[in-house]
Protein backbone atom coordinates (compact mmCIF):
# COMPACT_ATOMS: atom_id res chain seq x y z
CA UNK A 1 0.00 0.00 0.00
CA UNK A 2 1.29 3.46 -0.96
CA UNK A 3 0.92 5.92 1.92
CA UNK A 4 3.83 8.37 1.72
CA UNK A 5 6.06 10.20 -0.73
CA UNK A 6 9.69 9.29 -1.30
CA UNK A 7 11.63 12.46 -2.04
CA UNK A 8 14.77 10.49 -2.87
CA UNK A 9 12.96 8.63 -5.67
CA UNK A 10 13.40 9.67 -9.32
CA UNK A 11 9.61 9.32 -9.70
CA UNK A 12 8.07 12.84 -9.90
CA UNK A 13 6.30 13.96 -6.75
CA UNK A 14 3.06 14.74 -8.57
CA UNK A 15 2.93 11.14 -9.80
CA UNK A 16 3.69 9.78 -6.34
CA UNK A 17 0.86 11.86 -4.89
CA UNK A 18 -1.41 10.59 -7.64
CA UNK A 19 -0.68 6.98 -6.60
CA UNK A 20 -1.34 7.82 -2.95
CA UNK A 21 -4.73 9.31 -3.80
CA UNK A 22 -5.62 6.44 -6.14
CA UNK A 23 -4.77 4.01 -3.35
CA UNK A 24 -7.32 5.73 -1.13
CA UNK A 25 -9.94 5.25 -3.84
CA UNK A 26 -9.02 1.60 -4.51
CA UNK A 27 -9.15 0.75 -0.80
CA UNK A 28 -12.53 2.55 -0.47
CA UNK A 29 -11.08 4.98 2.05
CA UNK A 30 -12.54 7.57 -0.29
CA UNK A 31 -15.86 6.38 -1.73
CA UNK A 32 -17.89 7.86 -4.62
CA UNK A 33 -19.33 11.22 -3.66
CA UNK A 34 -16.64 11.90 -1.04
CA UNK A 35 -15.35 15.48 -0.86
CA UNK A 36 -11.55 15.21 -0.87
CA UNK A 37 -9.24 17.63 1.00
CA UNK A 38 -8.72 21.03 -0.59
CA UNK A 39 -5.59 21.90 -2.58
CA UNK A 40 -4.25 23.80 0.42
CA UNK A 41 -4.88 20.85 2.74
CA UNK A 42 -3.05 18.49 0.37
CA UNK A 43 -0.16 20.93 0.07
CA UNK A 44 0.15 21.07 3.86
CA UNK A 45 -0.30 17.33 4.40
CA UNK A 46 2.34 16.28 1.85
CA UNK A 47 4.56 19.38 1.90
CA UNK A 48 4.13 20.02 -1.80
CA UNK A 49 3.81 23.10 -3.97
CA UNK A 50 0.48 24.30 -5.27
CA UNK A 51 1.62 23.54 -8.84
CA UNK A 52 2.42 19.92 -7.97
CA UNK A 53 -0.92 19.34 -6.26
CA UNK A 54 -2.84 20.97 -9.10
CA UNK A 55 -1.08 18.80 -11.69
CA UNK A 56 -2.02 15.68 -9.72
CA UNK A 57 -5.66 16.68 -9.35
CA UNK A 58 -5.94 17.75 -12.99
CA UNK A 59 -4.77 14.33 -14.16
CA UNK A 60 -7.20 12.54 -11.85
CA UNK A 61 -10.04 14.72 -13.11
CA UNK A 62 -9.14 14.10 -16.77
CA UNK A 63 -8.98 10.34 -16.12
CA UNK A 64 -12.44 10.39 -14.53
CA UNK A 65 -11.46 9.62 -10.92
CA UNK A 66 -12.35 13.08 -9.61
CA UNK A 67 -14.94 15.72 -10.45
CA UNK A 68 -14.70 19.43 -9.66
CA UNK A 69 -17.81 21.34 -8.66
CA UNK A 70 -17.46 25.11 -8.66
CA UNK A 71 -17.96 26.56 -5.22
CA UNK A 72 -18.12 23.15 -3.55
CA UNK A 73 -14.78 21.39 -4.09
CA UNK A 74 -13.48 18.19 -5.66
CA UNK A 75 -15.33 14.90 -5.28
CA UNK A 76 -14.70 11.21 -5.96
CA UNK A 77 -16.69 10.14 -9.03
CA UNK A 78 -18.79 7.06 -9.50
CA UNK A 79 -16.66 4.35 -11.19
CA UNK A 80 -17.29 4.01 -14.90
CA UNK A 81 -19.22 0.97 -16.06
CA UNK A 82 -17.11 -0.84 -18.64
CA UNK A 83 -18.30 -3.27 -21.27
CA UNK A 84 -16.24 -5.34 -23.67
CA UNK A 85 -18.39 -7.22 -26.23
CA UNK A 86 -15.38 -9.29 -27.33
CA UNK A 87 -15.42 -11.13 -23.99
CA UNK A 88 -18.48 -13.12 -25.07
CA UNK A 89 -20.11 -12.47 -21.68
CA UNK A 90 -23.55 -10.96 -21.29
CA UNK A 91 -23.38 -7.38 -20.00
CA UNK A 92 -25.58 -8.03 -16.98
CA UNK A 93 -23.59 -11.11 -15.93
CA UNK A 94 -20.27 -9.32 -16.39
CA UNK A 95 -21.24 -6.26 -14.38
CA UNK A 96 -23.06 -8.25 -11.71
CA UNK A 97 -19.66 -9.50 -10.54
CA UNK A 98 -18.82 -5.86 -9.74
CA UNK A 99 -22.06 -5.28 -7.86
CA UNK A 100 -23.62 -3.21 -10.66
CA UNK A 101 -27.30 -3.98 -11.26
CA UNK A 102 -28.36 -2.97 -14.76
CA UNK A 103 -31.95 -2.46 -15.78
CA UNK A 104 -34.25 -0.60 -18.15
CA UNK A 105 -36.89 2.09 -18.02
CA UNK A 106 -39.21 1.86 -21.02
CA UNK A 107 -40.10 5.32 -22.36
CA UNK A 108 -42.17 4.50 -25.43
CA UNK A 109 -42.67 1.93 -28.17
CA UNK A 110 -44.79 1.66 -31.30
CA UNK A 111 -44.86 2.24 -35.06
CA UNK A 112 -43.57 5.53 -36.49
CA UNK A 113 -42.48 6.81 -39.88
CA UNK A 114 -38.86 5.83 -40.40
CA UNK A 115 -36.39 8.69 -39.70
CA UNK A 116 -33.78 9.23 -42.39
CA UNK A 117 -30.93 7.50 -40.53
CA UNK A 118 -33.08 4.48 -39.64
CA UNK A 119 -34.47 4.17 -43.17
CA UNK A 120 -30.95 4.25 -44.61
CA UNK A 121 -29.58 1.69 -42.14
CA UNK A 122 -32.53 -0.67 -42.61
CA UNK A 123 -32.60 -0.19 -46.41
CA UNK A 124 -36.17 1.10 -46.33
CA UNK A 125 -37.98 4.06 -47.85
CA UNK A 126 -39.14 6.87 -45.56
CA UNK A 127 -42.81 6.02 -46.07
CA UNK A 128 -42.34 2.62 -44.38
CA UNK A 129 -43.43 2.60 -40.73
CA UNK A 130 -40.88 1.02 -38.43
CA UNK A 131 -41.26 -0.20 -34.88
CA UNK A 132 -39.42 2.12 -32.49
CA UNK A 133 -38.43 1.24 -28.92
CA UNK A 134 -37.08 3.96 -26.60
CA UNK A 135 -35.48 2.88 -23.33
CA UNK A 136 -33.21 4.29 -20.66
CA UNK A 137 -30.31 2.11 -19.47
CA UNK A 138 -30.18 2.16 -15.68
CA UNK A 139 -27.35 1.33 -13.28
CA UNK A 140 -29.26 0.82 -10.07
CA UNK A 141 -31.39 3.96 -9.83
CA UNK A 142 -29.08 6.06 -12.02
CA UNK A 143 -29.64 6.61 -15.76
CA UNK A 144 -26.40 6.07 -17.68
CA UNK A 145 -27.63 5.98 -21.27
CA UNK A 146 -30.60 5.66 -23.56
CA UNK A 147 -31.43 3.48 -26.56
CA UNK A 148 -33.65 4.26 -29.54
CA UNK A 149 -34.04 1.07 -31.58
CA UNK A 150 -35.79 0.71 -34.93
CA UNK A 151 -36.91 -2.57 -36.52
CA UNK A 152 -38.65 -3.18 -39.86
CA UNK A 153 -42.31 -4.31 -39.86
CA UNK A 154 -41.53 -8.00 -40.46
CA UNK A 155 -39.31 -8.03 -37.38
CA UNK A 156 -41.76 -6.22 -35.11
CA UNK A 157 -44.12 -9.21 -35.10
CA UNK A 158 -41.45 -11.24 -33.24
CA UNK A 159 -40.71 -8.72 -30.47
CA UNK A 160 -40.92 -10.10 -26.93
CA UNK A 161 -42.40 -7.11 -25.11
CA UNK A 162 -41.72 -8.60 -21.68
CA UNK A 163 -37.99 -8.43 -22.42
CA UNK A 164 -38.03 -4.75 -23.21
CA UNK A 165 -37.49 -4.12 -19.51
CA UNK A 166 -35.22 -7.05 -18.64
CA UNK A 167 -31.93 -8.55 -19.77
CA UNK A 168 -29.66 -7.44 -22.58
CA UNK A 169 -30.40 -4.85 -25.21
CA UNK A 170 -31.13 -7.46 -27.91
CA UNK A 171 -33.06 -9.94 -25.76
CA UNK A 172 -36.35 -8.52 -27.02
CA UNK A 173 -35.55 -10.07 -30.43
CA UNK A 174 -34.64 -13.52 -29.08
CA UNK A 175 -37.69 -15.15 -30.77
CA UNK A 176 -36.70 -13.91 -34.21
CA UNK A 177 -35.31 -16.89 -36.21
CA UNK A 178 -33.06 -14.60 -38.26
CA UNK A 179 -31.12 -13.68 -35.10
CA UNK A 180 -29.41 -17.06 -35.29
CA UNK A 181 -26.07 -16.35 -36.94
CA UNK A 182 -26.73 -12.61 -37.08
CA UNK A 183 -23.75 -10.24 -37.03
CA UNK A 184 -23.46 -6.78 -35.50
CA UNK A 185 -21.75 -3.62 -36.71
CA UNK A 186 -21.08 -0.95 -34.05
CA UNK A 187 -19.89 2.62 -34.54
CA UNK A 188 -18.61 4.77 -31.66
CA UNK A 189 -18.05 8.50 -31.57
CA UNK A 190 -17.77 11.32 -29.06
CA UNK A 191 -20.49 13.93 -28.84
CA UNK A 192 -21.54 16.99 -26.88
CA UNK A 193 -24.60 16.73 -24.65
CA UNK A 194 -27.87 17.97 -26.13
CA UNK A 195 -31.26 18.77 -24.62
CA UNK A 196 -32.35 15.11 -24.62
CA UNK A 197 -29.14 14.10 -22.81
CA UNK A 198 -29.83 16.72 -20.19
CA UNK A 199 -33.46 15.66 -19.79
CA UNK A 200 -33.04 11.87 -19.78
CA UNK A 201 -29.54 11.45 -18.34
CA UNK A 202 -29.03 14.58 -16.27
CA UNK A 203 -25.90 15.29 -18.33
CA UNK A 204 -24.78 18.90 -18.11
CA UNK A 205 -22.53 20.64 -20.62
CA UNK A 206 -19.36 19.48 -18.82
CA UNK A 207 -20.12 15.78 -19.33
CA UNK A 208 -18.91 14.11 -22.50
CA UNK A 209 -21.32 11.83 -24.36
CA UNK A 210 -20.45 8.50 -25.97
CA UNK A 211 -22.66 7.83 -28.98
CA UNK A 212 -23.02 4.24 -30.16
CA UNK A 213 -24.82 3.21 -33.34
CA UNK A 214 -25.55 -0.44 -34.05
CA UNK A 215 -26.84 -2.30 -37.08
CA UNK A 216 -27.83 -5.96 -36.70
CA UNK A 217 -27.98 -8.05 -39.87
CA UNK A 218 -29.03 -11.62 -40.45
CA UNK A 219 -26.57 -14.17 -41.80
CA UNK A 220 -27.77 -13.38 -45.33
CA UNK A 221 -27.34 -9.62 -44.87
CA UNK A 222 -30.90 -8.46 -44.12
CA UNK A 223 -31.00 -5.54 -41.66
CA UNK A 224 -32.96 -6.50 -38.52
CA UNK A 225 -32.37 -3.56 -36.19
CA UNK A 226 -30.84 -0.11 -36.18
CA UNK A 227 -29.93 1.35 -32.80
CA UNK A 228 -29.06 4.94 -31.89
CA UNK A 229 -27.80 5.21 -28.32
CA UNK A 230 -26.00 7.74 -26.15
CA UNK A 231 -24.26 7.24 -22.80
CA UNK A 232 -22.84 9.49 -20.11
CA UNK A 233 -19.07 9.53 -20.64
CA UNK A 234 -18.49 9.89 -16.91
CA UNK A 235 -20.43 6.68 -16.13
CA UNK A 236 -19.79 4.35 -19.06
CA UNK A 237 -16.87 3.24 -21.20
CA UNK A 238 -16.74 0.83 -24.10
CA UNK A 239 -13.70 -1.42 -24.18
CA UNK A 240 -12.64 -3.23 -27.36
CA UNK A 241 -10.14 -6.12 -27.35
CA UNK A 242 -8.53 -7.14 -30.62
Amino acid sequence: MITALDRSSPVPLYFQLKQVLLEKIRRSEWTPGTLIPSEQELQDAYQLSRTTVRQTLSELVSEGHLMRQRGRGTFITQPKIAYDPSLGIRTNEYLDTYGVALGWTLIDHGFINAPDDAALALNLTNDVRVYCVQRIRMAGTDPIGYHIAYTPPQVAAHIDHDRLVTGESLDYLHALPAMNGAHIQRTLEAALPDERDRKLLGADRNIAILQLNRIVRSADGVALEYLYSRFRGDRFKYRISV
